[in-house]
């Protein structure tokens, strides 16, 4: 049986990228260019759009919700430039707790009101040197929990009898 999986889950790849469900053009990067590997494109056109991780929902806002944790996040898209205004302007580098290098969390200090929170050690809403931000309330797009075309390891246990 085990042998059997590498290949079923090449098929799989191949007949899902044959369907449109997969892109290998479509990469996620941070702002600074380098290549999230991890992160899932949150569309399916040709246009540039926000990138999530598996498991994640994808709002419209290009902010990237784990609703099982209440976290909130900026992560990547798919123009390697940022140029695209599909691309999540939020806490880049230059803002405080802002950073071109990877992904932020978002803490709601107040209704619609955010700050960037780095990576969640601290409270972003009681730094009195922090600008707060707006976001209106977003929508999902995608649930990248039903989206996830890569394919994991599966170790199989051989017995003797």
């Amino acid at each position: 049986m085990c042998a059997v999986i590498p290949l079923l889950a090449a098929t799989l790849f191949v007949l899902a990228a044959r369907q449109g469900f997969v892109r290998a053009e479509d990469s996620c990067y941070y702002p600074d260019g380098s290549v999230a590997d991890k992160d899932i494109p949150c569309g399916s056109s040709s246009s540039d759009t926000a990138c999530c991780p598996y498991g994640w929902t994808c709002l419209d806002t290009g902010i990237c919700s784990l609703d099982s944790l209440d976290y909130i996040t900026r992560y990547t898209c798919t123009d390697q430039s940022w140029d695209s205004s599909a691309c999540p302007q939020y806490c880049l580098d230059g803002t405080p707790n802002g950073t071109d290098t990877g992904n932020v969390a978002l803490l709601e200090c107040s209704d619609n009101q955010y700050c960037c929170n780095g990576d969640r050690s601290g409270n972003c809403c009681k730094d009195k040197a922090v600008s707060l931000f707006e976001i209106s309330p977003g929508f999902s797009t995608i649930d990248n929990s039903q989206h996830d075309y890569r394919f994991n390891k599966i170790e199989c246990d051989i017995s003797v009898l």
